[in-house]
């Protein structure tokens, strides 16, 4: 059985809880028979996933480029501010790992989807 899970605790969180249950179950999958877990994820600044062996050439860089952006500076629309700035200069590392999820969903090659956080952007 094939099993895909999305990207978006690894996303949220660094480190936490529910990253950490979505990657001990993946760890478990993978050194079980018969399930082949796979993760839906380019950039990431997870720990969990950072450390894994398993993912180490899967993901290709930290996914930090809201801290990075005005660093220090915290205000209400720096997301949607951010958002427009990678629109117009063309930073396509925003969206990648929700484009790959989509794209892995649209492919089908998978018997079970699993979603790790409350976004809904697959039913689209």
């Amino acid at each position: 059985m094939k099993i895909l899970f999305d990207y978006q605790t690894f996303e949220e969180q660094k480190i936490g809880g529910i990253s950490r249950y979505f990657h001990e179950l993946i760890s478990h999958f993978k050194n079980s028979d018969g399930v082949n877990p796979e993760l839906s994820i380019k950039y990431t600044s997870n720990e969990y996933l950072k450390n894994a062996p398993h993912f180490k050439n899967q993901i290709l860089g930290d996914y930090n480029f809201y801290n990075e952006f005005l660093y220090g500076i915290n205000f209400k629309g720096k997301g949607k501010l951010l958002h427009l700035k990678n629109k117009l200069t063309g930073n396509d590392k925003i969206n990648a790992n929700k484009k790959l999820s989509i794209e892995c969903i649209k492919k089908g090659h998978f018997d079970l989807f699993n979603p790790t956080y409350y976004n809904i952007y697959y039913l689209d």
